[in-house]
């Protein structure tokens, strides 16, 4: 819904994600630009678009915790490739976004589940708070 609002109403939404889309009104918003917002919802065809982007998330279990953030930030670190993460202490935090809940922290141990969500999150066009996009990880060295 957020793409085809974006191609073909010209809307940018604030947040979507394969339930919900969340779109802001502001204080120099006005009935105008509300009412364009409601003819545009109601001119998309949703049952189209809903066969479209179903998908199950499959979220990774908690890492295991091998230290505490504090002292996972105060180690020494590497940048390392996410295929080379695993089992590795990570330093970093990581969020994806939506839903915007950390996937990982400091201290946690980053496991091949965690790795194949990143995989996947991207793919899907989330954002990963936290990933500086070049395709690595920040671990304990």
């Amino acid at each position: 819904m957020a793409r085809a609002l974006r191609d073909q109403m010209g809307m940018q939404v604030e947040m979507a994600d394969h339930r919900y889309v969340v779109a802001l009104v502001g204080l120099g918003d006005g009935p105008a630009e509300i009412n364009r917002l409601v003819c545009a919802l109601r001119e998309l065809d949703v049952s189209e678009l809903a066969d479209r982007s179903t998908f199950e998330i499959d979220y990774p279990a908690m890492a295991p915790r091998v230290m505490s953030p504090r002292a996972a930030y105060q180690q020494k670190s590497v940048r390392v490739p996410w295929t080379h993460a695993v089992g590795r202490t990570c330093i970093e935090t990581i969020c994806p976004y939506p839903p915007g809940i950390p996937l990982i922290v400091p201290g946690e141990e980053i496991t091949p589940e965690i790795v194949t969500y990143v995989d996947w999150a991207r793919a899907q066009g989330f954002t990963l708070r936290g990933d500086l996009g070049d395709g690595c990880i920040g671990v304990v060295a």
